[in-house]
C-alpha cells in the first residue's frame, strides 16, 4: 500500500501466484518491480519464495538487518535455475512478516511479475 502502511505485530502473511509451467525452461529468473518498505529483519520481515509443489518452499530472497526504504520502483532479478527449471508447477510467494509493535511501513507492492530465461 503505496499510500499507507501494514499493521504492527502481523503473523506472517502471504501471497500466492497461481502455478506457472516451467516445462522446457532453464536458466530460469524471477524479474518484478518492486517498492518495499520494511524495517530491519531483528523487527519486521519481508520473503520471496517459490515452490514447485505448493506445500514445501524454499527461500529465494529475505531482507536483511538493513532497512529498505524503497522511494521508487525497483527492478530486482531472483535466479530461480537450480529450483524451477523443467518443473511443470511452480509457485511464487511474497511473505510480509512477522512484524513486531515499533515502526510501520508500506511493505510489499509488486508489479511486472516474469518468469525468463537467462
Amino acid at each position: 500500500n503505496l499510500s499507507g502502511d501494514y499493521e504492527n505485530s502481523i503473523p506472517e502473511r502471504n501471497v500466492t501466484s497461481p502455478a506457472i509451467d516451467c516445462s522446457g525452461l532453464s536458466n530460469g529468473i524471477l524479474k518484478i518491480k518492486r517498492w518495499l518498505g520494511v524495517g530491519k529483519s531483528n523487527y519486521d520481515h519481508a520473503y520471496v519464495r517459490i515452490s514447485t509443489n505448493g506445500t514445501a518452499w524454499s527461500t529465494i530472497w529475505e531482507n536483511s538487518n538493513s532497512d529498505i526504504p524503497d522511494g521508487a520502483w525497483v527492478d530486482v532479478e531472483y535466479d530461480l535455475s537450480s529450483i524451477i527449471d523443467e518443473h511443470s508447477t511452480v509457485y511464487i510467494r511474497f511473505t510480509m512478516g512477522t512484524t513486531d509493535g515499533g515502526w510501520q511501513w508500506c511493505g510489499w507492492n509488486i508489479d511486472d511479475v516474469q518468469i525468463l530465461m537467462n
